[in-house]
């Protein structure tokens, strides 16, 4: 009977965080997939575009490491609340701007809101998961914020299209509200870790800590992996809304494509949870960084709808294998006290990709057209599967539960 209770709590728990990740990724989504476009519809050109969504990237940049720390220390669902906060206030900041640079310090905030509440969600979903179904917990936890990702954009789309993009900024803004009070309210305080005196928190321990991990196999191939994969997604959503609209597709339809992908990015996350208990997750990282650098490759050479609606769908559910195995390797690879300054690590990894990245490629797509964007992303991407393919060793290892 207790034990089924302890189960039942930790249903609860994992429910919430996905309701809530669901949520504030539908908002998330809503503002990311048109902020390129409410950029240049505030006069801005491609380069200040790409420094705007390179912010993001430099906030999470700053922030990853010192959230992922602090929240082993005061708990996940403190710091998964402040970025809430951030993600709110940043929100109903972008109605009131007038001049495209002042969406710079706005993207920032956001920026660290991302950075608290996705990240720290995986590492909050890690410490309740049983050891061996951590996988399974992932991806539900990941087909959350795969759903509301995927709405995300429709309605983004739908709203700025029909009353402009004040009402996308209104509606996103009440999306977090909800999410915030959501985990406020349900979310658990404390994680396991926590409960128990821990003395490896203190400051010259959590600097072993943080040298040890750094110097850990998994994290450098993992990090220089995910810094190359990302440029893939930092494409998608910064640079492939102004490709589609320059084809003459509407924002609507634009939006479409968008939560097409992610559509098919988060239905296959369910089965990969039950995927990374027998196959080995750098094998499956390698099938998801290929397809997508060669979808990237031949994106300009499209301009039909149903095309790039095909090409996005599979790089969609590249991305999902690579988000599911990616993680699970992470949340099986660290313990719980170290977890939360591992992801930060990874994520750090990924935010430079996005903060480099819409920064290189915004100045080659000024110089030389978005056709070359695509290009040059997709060398990038592969050069993610280079890396992850001259470590031998992780193809050996056994399949991470």
């Amino acid at each position: 009977m207790m034990m089924q209770r302890i189960q039942e709590g930790k249903s609860v728990y994992l429910i919430s965080i996905g309701v809530v990740a669901f949520l504030a990724d539908a908002a998330w989504g809503m503002i990311f997939s048109t902020l390129s476009l409410y950029a240049m519809d505030l006069k801005a050109s491609v380069a200040l575009m790409g420094i705007t969504v390179s912010s993001i990237g430099l906030s999470r940049i700053l922030g990853s490491l010192p959230l992922g720390t602090i929240s082993d220390r005061i708990g996940r669902k403190m710091v998964i609340t402040m970025g809430l906060v951030a993600f709110l206030v940043g929100s109903m900041l972008l109605i009131a701007v007038f001049d495209p640079l002042q969406l710079v310090p706005v993207a920032m905030l956001i920026g660290l809101g991302v950075s608290a509440v996705f990240p720290i969600g995986f590492a909050y979903v890690a410490d309740f998961a049983d050891q061996a179904r951590k996988g399974e917990a992932i991806s539900v936890y990941a087909t959350f914020m795969g759903a509301g990702f995927s709405i995300g954009p429709v309605i983004g789309g739908f709203t700025s299209e029909s009353w402009g993009y004040a009402s996308t900024y209104s509606t996103s803004s009440l999306l977090f509200l909800i999410s915030l009070v959501i985990a406020w309210k349900t979310l658990n305080k404390r994680s396991k870790s926590e409960c128990q005196p821990n003395t490896s928190l203190g400051s010259n321990s959590l600097l072993r800590n943080l040298t040890y991990t750094i110097k850990k196999k998994e994290t450098v191939v993992v990090s220089l992996t995910m810094f190359c994969y990302t440029i893939c997604f930092s494409t998608i959503f910064g640079f492939f809304p102004l490709y589609a609209e320059k084809t003459g597709l509407s924002l609507i339809l634009i939006g479409s494509l968008i939560a097409v992908r992610t559509f098919f990015s988060t239905i296959v996350r369910l089965p990969l949870g039950m995927l990374t208990k027998k196959m080995n997750s750098a094998n499956l990282m390698i099938l998801a960084i290929v397809p997508s650098s060669v979808i990237l490759s031949i994106i300009p050479f499209f301009g039909s709808y149903y095309v790039l609606l095909f090409l996005l769908s599979l790089e969609g559910i590249s991305f999902g294998i690579f988000l599911i195995s990616s993680n699970t390797l992470i949340a099986a690879s660290y313990e719980e006290h170290e977890r939360g300054a591992a992801i930060g690590l990874f994520t750090t990894s990924q935010c430079a990709a996005l903060t480099i990245g819409p920064l290189i490629l915004g100045m080659i797509g000024e110089l030389w057209g978005l056709s070359v964007v695509f290009r040059v992303a997709s060398i990038m991407v592969i050069l993610g599967a280079v890396c992850l393919g001259a470590n031998k060793e992780l193809f050996n290892v056994s399949k991470i539960a």
